[in-house]
C-alpha cells in the first residue's frame, strides 16, 4: 500500500486466517561509514561500537567493510585501534590507508588477541588516515567495539628497533639488515596478511634474498624482546 521516502519501510494488507492484518517490512540499510569517503572521525579515547552486518565490501578481504579516519593534532603519535573488546563477535581484520583510493596501505593486523584485531600506526601529526574494519574471511561479518588510544612520541622514549637500518628499500634482490641488538624475529608480510618470510635471530649484519618475492609493497615485522616495529617494503 505505501513505500517511505527513503525506500526503507514498506507497508501493506495481508491475510491471518480469515482476517485481514497490516504489516510493515523494514529494509536493511548500509551503514552510514560503509564507504570511506563517509568514514567516521576518530578522537583520541574513543570506544564505540559498529557492525559489518550491513556493509558492502569496498577493499581489503572480499568480506563487508566500514570506515574510520583519525587525523593528528599536530604532534607525532602512536596511534593503537583495538577491537579485542568482548563484545566484537566476528573474525576481523584491520587496515589502515593513507587516503580512499586504498592504494597505499601502511599497516595491518589480523589476529592480535584471538580472532580479533589490533594494530599500531604512527601518525605524523598532521596527515589524515582511514581505518578499514572488515571480516578476516568472505562470510565473516558482525557487531564490534572499536577503541582509539594515543601516545604522544616525543614524550616516550625511543623504541629500540629505530636504530635498526633495512636497506636498500625499494630492493631488488639481496635485503641488508644492520642492527646492533638483537632482534629475535623478523617476519614479512604481503598486502593480504600472508606471511612470506621468517628470519630468527637477526642481529650484526646480515642480508636476505628476496628475488623470490613477486613486485609489491610488503610489511617487515621486527620483534625483540620488548620492543616490536613495522616498516613498509617496496620489491621491485
Amino acid at each position: 500500500l505505501g513505500i517511505s521516502n527513503d525506500g526503507t519501510s514498506i507497508v501493506g494488507l495481508g491475510r491471518l486466517g480469515n482476517s485481514n492484518v497490516g504489516f510493515m517490512i523494514k529494509l536493511p540499510t548500509a551503514a552510514a561509514n560503509d564507504l570511506c569517503e563517509d568514514a567516521i572521525v576518530l578522537t583520541c579515547g574513543d570506544i564505540i561500537s559498529g557492525s559489518t552486518s550491513n556493509a558492502t565490501d569496498n577493499g581489503g578481504n572480499a568480506s563487508p567493510d566500514v570506515f574510520y579516519s583519525y587525523t593528528g593534532n599536530g604532534t607525532a603519535e602512536m596511534i593503537t585501534i583495538s577491537l579485542c573488546d568482548t563484545n566484537t563477535n566476528f573474525n576481523t581484520f584491520l587496515r589502515v590507508f593513507t587516503a580512499c583510493d586504498l592504494t597505499e596501505e601502511i599497516a595491518f593486523n589480523d589476529n592480535s588477541c584471538g580472532d580479533q584485531s589490533e594494530v599500531e600506526f604512527e601518525s605524523d601529526g598532521t596527515s589524515t588516515y582511514y581505518i578499514l574494519v572488515e571480516g578476516s574471511g568472505s562470510t565473516d561479518s558482525g557487531e564490534f567495539t572499536l577503541e582509539i588510544t594515543c601516545e604522544d612520541l616525543l614524550s616516550t622514549q625511543e623504541n629500540n628497533l629505530s636504530q635498526v637500518s633495512i636497506y636498500p628499500n625499494p630492493v631488488s634482490d639481496i635485503l641488508n639488515i644492520h642492527s646492533k641488538m638483537n632482534i629475535n624475529k623478523l617476519e614479512v608480510y604481503n598486502v593480504s596478511g600472508q606471511k612470506v618470510l621468517t628470519k630468527q635471530n637477526v642481529q650484526g649484519n646480515q642480508q636476505i634474498n628476496t628475488s623470490a618475492l613477486q613486485s609489491g609493497v610488503y610489511f617487515i615485522l621486527l620483534i625483540s624482546e620488548n620492543d616490536s616495529k613495522t616498516i613498509k617494503l617496496i620489491k621491485k
